[in-house]
């Protein structure tokens, strides 16, 4: 009996051995067909396979780890077309990739506008937002004195200030019926602020702060609209909430965004199957696959990086809802009832250097979004009946972070890593030249 086991174990090592050393590295080159420049960080995937990606080093070079040959890969980087590759004998694999249609040169730059300091005080802004006419500042200034609220004037002057340093803060949150709330490690604080002051308010519960306040991202007159995310950010329904004053509010939703095939990833790469109807929104799945469907975003370390969420910006034009949809490239106006009023194509985001940001001017209700430059950023306006983009401003400064416009001055807290103490400064640009 002994000896039975025995040969079993060196049976089931040696096989395992074996498996292990079948695996094959695929090493190869990614270069672009116009220039036969290298292209860095491109995705590489196995076809089928989660989770198995890696992608090129600065000198546009790969390595990964298949388990057999002939296998499929998958190559792929923001601004150029998709390849799928079959691979059937190892070696050099050189791979040219065709860029889109969109090309940064089309934007037209109108000008480079002088770029000024709101806040000169040598501390680190963490984040800021708009109330009113004042600025609400959340500074970092020091191991000692820890975080602040500084409160400015509409010239800029600092007229209150609250120490913080019990709590530890990470953001400041408007919400859309337009009050403040500080957002910390442990709690979130409604903020009371008027003219002359600013200071902590009653404490929020999470659960209220993340279901009800946040997913708010606009009210207008007795119409409230919400977002909500499911699948782990890979789907967004939009609804609004028509408040009647009675207990029959009625709700009005539009149509859902997914990326089914991302969904399907997510589901397999979790461990789950699809359900038997095929239907990953049939009412009757339960048990983990229904919390991966409603849970919150949990994702961290390479599932947060395979998995981001869809961004599709909102914003309210004229009496209407402008839905920029990245994801069917498109730009889509409903109305209050959620009537579906045209659609305009747009092909931006493509670019290699698109920043995934929009923001908008509330003043005339322009619609901006960002690219990098070679020496900075250009601010772009988008033509909402085109898709086009309109003429540029371009600014000489990188590393932005929480672009906010009003009233045709763009505000914007600039990121130095080269700095020390107060490495993260409030600028301003005019952008109305």
């Amino acid at each position: 009996m002994n000896r039975c086991l025995t040969c079993l174990f060196f049976l089931l090592t040696a096989t395992l051995t074996f498996t292990q050393s079948t695996t094959i590295s695929l090493k190869g080159l990614v270069r672009d067909s116009s220039s036969s420049l290298p292209l860095s960080e491109v995705n590489i995937a196995i076809q089928g396979v989660p989770f198995n990606g890696t992608t090129t080093d600065l000198e546009g070079n790969f390595s990964i780890t298949v388990e057999q040959l002939p296998a499929t890969i998958i190559v792929s980087s923001i601004g150029y077309l998709t390849r799928i590759i079959t691979i059937k004998n190892e070696g050099l694999i050189d791979i040219l990739l065709q860029p889109t249609s969109f090309n940064l040169s089309e934007i037209i730059v109108r000008a480079k506008p002088k770029v000024d300091t709101v806040f000169h005080e040598p501390y680190n802004v963490v984040d800021y937002i708009f109330s009113d006419d004042q600025i609400l500042l959340l500074v970092y200034k020091s191991v000692s004195e820890k975080y602040e609220l500084v409160l400015m004037d509409e010239f800029e002057q600092t007229i209150d200030r609250l120490s913080l340093k019990k709590e530890r803060p990470i953001s400041l949150f408007k919400s859309c019926l337009g009050n403040l709330y500080l957002n910390t490690t442990y709690k979130v604080f409604r903020l009371r602020k008027n003219k002359h002051s600013v200071e902590l308010g009653e404490h929020v519960s999470e659960q209220v702060f993340d279901q009800s306040i946040k997913p708010c991202l606009l009210a207008r007159d007795s119409l409230l609209f919400y977002q909500r995310y499911f699948y782990q950010g890979q789907a967004i329904h939009f609804y609004s909430l028509v408040m009647t004053g009675s207990e029959s509010d009625s709700m009005v939703f539009l149509p859902m965004i997914e990326d089914d095939q991302q969904i399907i990833r997510l589901i397999e790469a979790a461990g789950y199957r699809l359900p038997w109807s095929g239907d990953f929104w049939d009412e009757r799945i339960s048990g983990g696959l229904q919390s991966l469907r409603d849970g919150p975003y949990v994702l961290k370390g390479k599932m947060r990086m395979f998995f981001p969420k869809l961004y599709v910006p909102v914003f309210s034009v004229g009496d209407d809802l402008c839905i920029i949809n990245h994801l069917t490239e498109r730009i889509q106006i409903f109305d209050s009832h959620g009537n579906l009023l045209r659609e305009t194509p747009i092909d931006y985001h493509r670019s290699r250097n698109w920043k995934k940001i929009l923001f908008q001017d509330e003043a005339n209700e322009t619609i901006y979004t960002v690219f990098h430059s070679k020496w900075g950023e250009y601010i772009c306006p988008i033509d909402l009946k085109t898709g086009a983009l309109k003429e540029a401003v371009e600014i000489d400064i990188d590393f932005t972070e929480k672009a906010t416009i009003r009233d045709g001055v763009l505000y914007f807290i600039h990121r130095n890593p080269y700095a020390g103490i107060g490495n993260r400064t409030l600028k301003k640009v005019r952008l109305n030249l």
